[in-house]
């Protein structure tokens, strides 16, 4: 799935430098903080220009005080690197897309597919709460602070020719999806066939899938909105949705003076807001407009429709989450309970 995007946070006055390819983190230069930003994305990539608006903020509100060394396209921590990289202390913050392979088991909860959020903003909110609320859960975010935790786009269901309304109709479509969606495509009775992103171009093209599974933003910078011309839409929260942010090494973030601290907290969700207006504008809606003009389908699925879906994949996706995370230990009943209670409301 595209990597087009990414997450973050007594006092001290010892600072510690950690000389990694010519760049040293956390810096104190006089009255100035530097703190170094790393990300695996170049700089035009919407995670990034968004992190760099939140950083102007930080910086003005802050009066100058902190400031960022900015290394970009993986030059100092690559996507499979970042996350180890900033517990470490190779850089101080950077972007970060919320990967099971980390470490991640209970947060991943919030990926498990056809949970009707609300929308985006309601699903952060719930997800932060879910953090805060469970101990299990935040304690995967060890030796580092997330700030902004933003969903990402949700994934829907693009077909070359078949119009896609029930389970039904995808039984037996050949769909190009990445490995973690494998075994939800097998439930749903498709069949899956892991192509990397790269690729999925020729593979519709020339007919080796049928359609594809993730969200417009992607299908969009891959020039793949012409190659699929009927689009079945799960609601605000699609399929599932992934999630993304900052985080911050935990020993630089503990050594920030409590007024900064205070900066970074109440400006976070500029990065989300930033983010938001940059996929909408510039992705979201310029595909979904491409689509339209071309005379594509939108098949769009009620809460009633979405339900037979849900259903379909409660016991082999669901259950088997819950009895994963059971068996090393983990509350995944609780989290996953709390989590339905928040999205429902009560």
């Amino acid at each position: 799935m595209k990597r087009f995007l990414a997450i973050l946070f007594s006092m001290s006055l010892t600072w510690l430098a950690f000389p990694i390819k010519g760049v040293m983190a956390l810096e104190k230069k006089g009255e100035v903080i530097e703190l170094v930003f790393s990300s695996s994305n170049p700089p035009v990539a919407p995670i990034v220009q968004s992190a760099l608006h939140w950083f102007e903020v930080v910086k003005k509100e802050t009066k100058g005080k902190v400031q960022f060394k900015v290394v970009t396209g993986g030059a100092l921590l690559t996507e499979q690197e970042v996350f180890r990289g900033i517990q470490s202390g190779v850089a101080d913050i950077a972007t970060y897309i919320v990967d099971e392979r980390d470490g991640f088991v209970l947060n991943s909860v919030i990926t498990l597919p056809f949970l009707k959020w609300p929308s985006r903003e309601k699903a952060n909110e719930i997800y932060e709460t879910l953090i805060q609320r469970i101990p299990e859960v935040k304690a995967e975010w060890r030796g580092v602070l997330p700030f902004a935790l933003s969903m990402m786009p949700p994934n829907h269901i693009h077909m070359r020719k078949k119009q896609v309304r029930t389970p039904a109709d995808l039984k037996g479509q050949k769909i190009a999806v990445t490995g973690k969606y494998a075994s939800l495509l097998k439930a749903l009775g498709a069949i899956p066939v892991e192509v990397p992103i790269q690729d999925w171009y020729y593979a519709l093209e020339r007919g080796v899938v049928d359609g594809c599974l993730n969200h417009f933003a992607v299908l969009k910078v891959f020039q793949l909105l012409d190659l699929v011309n009927t689009h079945t839409l799960f609601g605000p929260g699609g399929v599932n949705m992934g999630a993304l942010g900052i985080i911050m090494n935990e020993k630089a973030w503990e050594s920030l003076p409590k007024d900064v601290q205070e900066v970074f907290v109440q400006t976070q969700r500029e990065y989300t807001r930033k983010l938001y207006e940059i996929e909408e504008t510039q992705y979201l809606q310029a595909a979904i407009e491409h689509c339209k003009t071309r005379g594509h389908t939108f098949v769009e699925l009620s809460p009633a429709e979405i339900t037979a879906w849900q259903k379909l994949v409660q016991k082999p996706i669901v259950e088997q989450w819950i009895k994963d995370c059971e068996k090393k230990g983990l509350p995944g009943k609780k989290v996953y309970e709390e989590m339905i209670r928040m999205i429902e409301g009560k």
